[in-house]
């Protein structure tokens, strides 16, 4: 049976894990043999799950992009992050942490949210007083994440059976 649509593959480049050539030139060669419609190469943009995680350099990336170009029709960089406008349901609290449980949000996302919400800053300020949200930085941006461990100890758990 053959896939009727279009499909679309990203790569997510890692300092140290897979900007090695030797990794590069398999990636692209299996890519090649899959043929999506675009491939997309993309950096850490948020603060990564990870603290070992670190973004390749610049010579990494392009030297990754090199690399595809030879084996593939349509290559696209994700490396920057774009702010993105969330859905809101009415209930901020639950919108901000369903969304940040599963990727952190920018501070302009969260302002856009709260505005979107008629709601202040001071939603924010008792999630993380509460322990339930947390403020990083992340390559010089503010970032809001779940703190999950403490969403964990809340819901009646073990909190040392979560790490």
């Amino acid at each position: 049976m053959r896939f009727p649509g279009k499909l679309l593959t990203e790569t997510m480049l890692l300092h140290g894990v897979n900007c090695q050539r030797n990794c590069l030139l398999r990636t692209a060669e299996l890519l090649e043999h899959i043929n999506p419609s675009i491939a997309y190469i993309s950096t850490p943009t948020r603060p990564p799950a990870e603290p070992w995680v670190n973004k390749p350099s610049v010579k990494d990336v392009y030297n990754a992009y090199q690399i595809f170009s030879q084996h593939l029709k349509h290559i696209e960089l994700l490396i920057i992050e774009k702010e993105r406008q969330y859905v809101s349901t009415g209930k901020v609290e639950t919108d901000l942490l369903n969304t940040t449980a599963v990727q952190p949000m920018t501070a302009q996302a969260v302002e856009n949210l709260l505005g979107s919400n008629y709601a202040g800053w001071d939603v924010i300020f008792s999630l993380i007083s509460r322990g339930l949200l947390t403020e990083v930085t992340y390559n010089g941006k503010k970032f809001y994440k779940r703190n999950h461990l403490k969403t964990y100890e809340t819901s009646g758990k073990n909190a040392e059976s979560f790490v």
